[in-house]
């Protein structure tokens, strides 16, 4: 007597399916024919919607940035992934150890606020902007800071 094989997929909760990769072709071998369009995963999507609110926000950003804002975005989504599974695993292991992830973790942050002072999406980067507009000098001003905080003026 034979009995059916049981399946041995995995269902697959709305989170986990939100961080899938899906194929662009599924199913079907080889490199797809025809033009290549652009990633329909929910990842992709989700960086598209965030550098579009980048922009949004920022309209002194450049065409020629465009490649950094998706970088930024890209880093967003990682670290929400990284965050969802630090919050579902906890942050020590068994012998009480913290976790690896927690070091890649803070790396990824830092690396993303770093591309926002490179964007001038933070508070200071936004002033320096604004003061370069006003023709002030960036390396004066700079100078000055240093020397009222340090050593007085000469």
């Amino acid at each position: 007597m034979k009995t059916a094989a049981k399946s041995k997929t995995k269902t697959m909760t709305a989170d986990e399916t939100a961080l899938a990769v899906i194929p662009r072709e599924a199913g079907k071998a080889g490199r797809p024919k025809g033009k290549m369009r652009p990633l329909s995963t929910r990842r992709s999507i989700a960086v598209q919607r965030i550098t579009r609110d980048v922009l949004a926000a920022a309209p002194w950003i450049a065409r020629s940035d465009l490649s950094m804002v998706r970088r930024y975005a890209e880093m967003q989504i990682l670290i929400q992934a990284l965050y969802y599974e630090i919050h579902l695993h906890g942050i020590l292991l068994k012998n009480r150890e913290p976790r690896l992830i927690l070091d890649t973790y803070r790396r990824m942050v830092q690396t993303q606020a770093r591309l926002a002072d490179s964007l001038g999406l933070s508070p200071l980067s936004r002033k320096n902007i604004s003061q370069a507009a006003q023709g002030e000098d960036l390396a004066y001003l700079m100078a000055r800071r240093v020397n009222s905080s340090g050593e007085s003026e000469q």
